[in-house]
Protein backbone atom coordinates (compact mmCIF):
# COMPACT_ATOMS: atom_id res chain seq x y z
CA UNK A 1 0.00 0.00 0.00
CA UNK A 2 2.85 2.42 0.84
CA UNK A 3 5.08 1.21 -1.99
CA UNK A 4 7.40 3.68 -3.69
CA UNK A 5 5.99 5.13 -6.87
CA UNK A 6 8.03 6.30 -9.83
CA UNK A 7 7.86 9.93 -10.79
CA UNK A 8 9.23 13.30 -9.94
CA UNK A 9 10.73 13.68 -6.47
CA UNK A 10 9.43 16.27 -4.05
CA UNK A 11 11.11 19.66 -4.07
CA UNK A 12 11.38 21.81 -1.01
CA UNK A 13 9.21 24.89 -0.78
CA UNK A 14 12.13 27.43 -0.80
CA UNK A 15 13.43 25.86 -4.02
CA UNK A 16 10.02 26.11 -5.68
CA UNK A 17 9.54 29.69 -4.46
CA UNK A 18 12.90 30.67 -5.98
CA UNK A 19 12.05 28.89 -9.25
CA UNK A 20 8.71 30.70 -9.53
CA UNK A 21 10.37 34.03 -8.69
CA UNK A 22 13.02 33.49 -11.40
CA UNK A 23 10.36 32.58 -13.98
CA UNK A 24 8.38 35.72 -13.16
CA UNK A 25 11.48 37.93 -13.32
CA UNK A 26 12.30 36.57 -16.79
CA UNK A 27 8.81 37.42 -18.06
CA UNK A 28 6.65 39.77 -16.00
CA UNK A 29 3.65 39.04 -18.22
CA UNK A 30 3.67 35.28 -17.62
CA UNK A 31 0.45 33.66 -16.44
CA UNK A 32 0.11 31.26 -13.52
CA UNK A 33 -1.05 28.62 -16.01
CA UNK A 34 2.24 28.93 -17.93
CA UNK A 35 4.21 28.65 -14.70
CA UNK A 36 2.18 25.56 -13.80
CA UNK A 37 3.03 23.96 -17.15
CA UNK A 38 6.76 24.85 -16.91
CA UNK A 39 7.32 23.67 -13.35
CA UNK A 40 4.67 20.90 -13.32
CA UNK A 41 3.10 21.91 -10.03
CA UNK A 42 -0.53 22.63 -9.23
CA UNK A 43 -2.21 25.84 -10.31
CA UNK A 44 -3.47 26.55 -6.78
CA UNK A 45 0.02 26.13 -5.33
CA UNK A 46 1.50 28.55 -7.89
CA UNK A 47 -1.17 31.14 -7.06
CA UNK A 48 -0.60 30.73 -3.34
CA UNK A 49 3.16 31.14 -3.64
CA UNK A 50 2.85 34.20 -5.89
CA UNK A 51 0.35 35.98 -3.66
CA UNK A 52 1.38 34.88 -0.16
CA UNK A 53 5.10 34.07 -0.29
CA UNK A 54 6.33 36.42 -3.03
CA UNK A 55 3.69 39.02 -2.17
CA UNK A 56 3.05 39.90 -5.81
CA UNK A 57 -0.09 40.79 -7.71
CA UNK A 58 -1.05 41.32 -11.32
CA UNK A 59 -1.21 44.98 -12.31
CA UNK A 60 -1.80 46.05 -15.89
CA UNK A 61 -0.85 42.56 -17.17
CA UNK A 62 2.47 42.54 -15.24
CA UNK A 63 3.47 40.99 -11.93
CA UNK A 64 4.51 43.61 -9.40
CA UNK A 65 5.32 43.36 -5.69
CA UNK A 66 2.48 44.29 -3.35
CA UNK A 67 4.99 46.16 -1.26
CA UNK A 68 8.32 47.07 -2.80
CA UNK A 69 10.01 46.40 0.52
CA UNK A 70 9.92 42.59 0.08
CA UNK A 71 11.44 42.68 -3.40
CA UNK A 72 13.93 45.41 -2.49
CA UNK A 73 14.99 43.45 0.60
CA UNK A 74 15.68 40.35 -1.55
CA UNK A 75 17.77 42.40 -4.00
CA UNK A 76 19.64 44.14 -1.19
CA UNK A 77 20.49 40.81 0.44
CA UNK A 78 21.83 39.46 -2.86
CA UNK A 79 23.98 42.57 -3.39
CA UNK A 80 25.33 42.50 0.16
CA UNK A 81 26.13 38.82 -0.13
CA UNK A 82 28.10 39.47 -3.33
CA UNK A 83 30.03 42.31 -1.66
CA UNK A 84 30.86 40.15 1.39
CA UNK A 85 32.06 37.35 -0.89
CA UNK A 86 34.16 39.74 -2.98
CA UNK A 87 35.98 41.15 0.04
CA UNK A 88 36.15 37.80 1.83
CA UNK A 89 34.31 39.27 4.81
CA UNK A 90 32.05 37.33 7.12
CA UNK A 91 28.39 38.20 7.22
CA UNK A 92 27.68 40.14 10.40
CA UNK A 93 24.18 41.50 9.75
CA UNK A 94 21.32 39.23 8.78
CA UNK A 95 19.03 40.27 5.92
CA UNK A 96 16.07 38.53 7.49
CA UNK A 97 13.40 40.41 9.39
CA UNK A 98 13.64 40.12 13.17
Amino acid sequence: MNALRPGRGKLTIPVIIDQIHQVILKDLRITPKSITEQLRISYDWVGSIIHKDLEMLKFSAKWVPKCLMADQNRQQCQCLSNIWTFFGATQIISCRKW
